[in-house]
């Protein structure tokens, strides 16, 4: 049973996620029947499958919440301000409840009740309006739609937390006039029973005065599990009886040709835990180590038909690999809806108007980087909404509409996702940046400065240019945190602003990091990977051209560029060959070589962390084991330029 409860939490805590993008939508359109008709089912849901659980919180506000979607839905109530809140109030209590199963929160929970309540009316007049309308609809003897309906569960419907009961009863109550035939004979012996599994299947003969589509709402989550036929659809007066018939017949293969449709959709689409993934992904892994193994074993021994083996293994390990990490990449989306709620609640606090639009949340990246990513996002933004965005006031003395403007843009870059982060706010003034970092000693009065240095002086520790600390945010408070966090995932940040204008943060990350394709180089006795992504050129060159070369600058295609000899980075002694070996990598919108002993060639790298122990540095960011066995460590190239420049 707890299998069945883990999965009714995921499915709930995914159906939640939605609610919460549905309710920013009503705040604009509160009217929107579609909407409102969602939310309904949604509730209906949870109140239903809850209670099977042991949630029964969440079933009564549930219940509760359902009535007042149903009174919004009858036009009996508009949704308004306060039951907005209310709603969002409702959502967090049950999101919380999901996510924290053993809490009780028994005070919060008796508060919104009381809440939901007296917006519903008490208990007694719902129980009254639904004895009225009962009453009012036994009176009603013309003007009836009919149909019959098979309703076949699958034996582990009560284990996906649904009573086929309740859903019979929702039936009865729809319905005028209804009989029921039960189908038993697939009862098993006694010693064959399971009280856990559902055997049986019913057939209904229902007449009822709403449309037929109403009994849509309440097989809505076990579409595939029941039929309509037999539809005869009528309209009160009689003279328009032929017509309406027709229409019916019409309808009526719609139905059909969405229910298999939707039917379809469900059997492509399985949902897979993050764990099965991650081992999937190691597998893909072992296989490409061994992969590299066995090229070597055909490469020392020459054996044709093994080449011809290797050769193809080799291209099938790419497919693999490729069909694997893409399995993992999920939409952008997923993260943006919930940056939609930080940009409403903290507009609403802050006295902002704030416009959050978002573009290119197609846009996919692998899910450790989504989940990685998420905070630096969230920090980002809080920053734009608090010092970014100026108030009503200040916006209308600076000629810039009142309602301000939050864009957060992603889109591929090559092998990299880019996203941006845009505000229209009053922008970074640069002298007032500097005049601080005087003040701090971070740099002199009469130090000269670049645009993008200024701006790389905001991630430094501590270093903010907030007077008052706010609980939101702080322009410069965690940013040297974020910049750290963002390197981790071997990623960039930059800083762009025009004062008065705006500002825009732009995050390159690449797609994935689990297997990436690198250049394999040697360094004295050390084995590199270099990431080929920022690989321009590979170079030979004269050693006399480096030997007591003290501007460290050589000649490449026509070209004079820095080099960095990483034998001397690394203590390494050179190879006696005459020759040396140059890469050229991009560094910003700069080229850097790379001297070393030899290219060994491109190698897939199955990166794996280095553990604590070496956290403290910051060149290399994982390791890879060859196929011969050796280790290699992944060089962070930027880092190591970084270093050796500032020094």
């Amino acid at each position: 049973m707890d299998e069945y409860k883990d999965d009714f939490i995921e499915e709930a805590k995914d159906l939640i996620e939605g609610l919460e993008q549905k309710l920013i939508r009503l705040e604009t359109e509160p009217e929107n029947e579609e909407l409102i008709a969602s939310f309904f089912r949604v509730m209906h849901t949870l109140k239903g499958s809850s209670g099977m659980f042991g949630f029964n919180q969440i079933e009564k506000l549930a219940h509760l919440y359902e009535t007042l979607l149903d009174q919004i839905r009858n036009h009996e109530q508009k949704m308004n301000p306060y039951l907005l809140s209310l709603s969002f109030k409702t959502i967090d209590f049950i999101r919380m409840r999901l996510t924290q199963p053993d809490s009780n929160a028994i005070e919060m929970f008796n508060e919104l009740k009381k809440q939901l309540q007296e917006s519903v009316g008490n208990e007694t007049s719902v129980e009254q309006e639904e004895v009225e309308v009962k009453v009012k609809k036994e009176s009603q003897t013309i003007g009836l739609n009919s149909c019959t309906i098979s309703f076949f569960p699958e034996g582990d419907i009560c284990q996906r937390g649904i009573n086929p009961l309740n859903i019979l009863e929702e039936v009865r109550d729809l319905a005028e006039k209804y009989t029921v035939k039960v189908d038993t004979h697939l009862i098993p012996n006694l010693d064959e029973l399971n009280h856990t599994t559902c055997f049986f299947s019913w057939e209904l003969n229902i007449e009822i005065s709403q449309p037929i589509s109403k009994i849509e709402d309440i097989f809505i989550f076990v579409f595939d599990e029941f039929s309509i036929d037999k539809i005869i659809e009528k309209q009160e007066p009689e003279l328009e009886l032929q017509e309406e018939v027709a229409i019916a017949e019409t309808e009526a293969p719609n139905l059909e040709d969405q229910m298999k449709a939707l039917s379809e959709h469900q059997t492509k689409m399985i949902k897979v835990s993050a764990t099965k993934l991650d081992d999937l992904i190691n597998l893909v892994s072992e296989l490409i180590t061994e992969k590299a193994k066995l090229q070597l074993i055909a490469k020392k021994y020459k054996i044709r038909e093994l080449n011809h083996v290797s050769e193809k293994i080799d291209r099938l390990s790419v497919q693999f690999r490729d069909n694997a990490l893409h399995v993992r990449l999920i939409p952008i989306g997923e993260i943006t809806q919930k940056f939609r709620r930080l940009v409403r609640d903290l507009s609403l606090e802050m006295e902002k108007k704030i416009d959050f639009i978002v573009d290119g949340e197609q846009t996919e990246l692998d899910k450790a980087m989504i989940d990685s990513v998420s905070g630096p996002l969230m920090h980002i933004l809080r920053n734009s909404i608090d010092h970014g965005i100026e108030k009503t006031d200040e916006r209308i003395r600076n000629n810039k509409p009142e309602e301000g403007v939050i864009k957060l843009t992603a889109f591929y870059y090559g092998s990299n996702v880019m996203i941006q982060i845009q505000d229209d706010g009053r922008g970074i003034n640069l002298e007032a940046v500097k005049a601080k970092a005087v003040s701090k000693g971070v740099i002199a009065a009469n130090e000269k400065l670049s645009e993008k240095e200024m701006y790389d002086l905001l991630f430094m520790p501590g270093f903010s240019m907030s007077e008052k600390i706010s609980e939101i945010s702080g322009r410069g408070v965690g940013m040297d945190i974020l910049k750290r966090n963002i390197y981790k995932l071997q990623g960039e940040i930059d800083i762009d602003s025009e004062l008065g204008l705006g500002t825009i943060v732009t995050i390159k990350l690449p797609i994935t990091l689990s297997i990436v394709d690198t250049l394999h180089i040697r360094v004295g006795e050390l084995n590199l990977l270099l990431p080929m992504s920022i690989v321009a050129s590979c170079n030979e060159i004269e050693y006399d051209k480096i030997k007591n070369n003290t501007n460290k600058q050589v000649e490449i295609e026509e070209k004079l560029i820095s080099y960095i000899d990483l034998r001397d980075e690394f203590e390494q002694t050179r190879d006696t060959k005459k020759e040396d070996q140059v890469v050229v990598v991009n560094y910003g919108e700069q080229k850097v070589g790379l001297v070393l002993d030899e290219i060994v060639g491109e190698n897939q790298a199955v990166l794996k962390p280095l553990g604590s122990l070496y956290s403290f540095q910051e060149v290399f960011s994982g390791a890879s084991i060859l196929g011969d066995g050796q280790l290699a460590l992944i060089l962070e190239v930027k880092k190591l330029i970084q270093k050796i420049f500032n020094k």
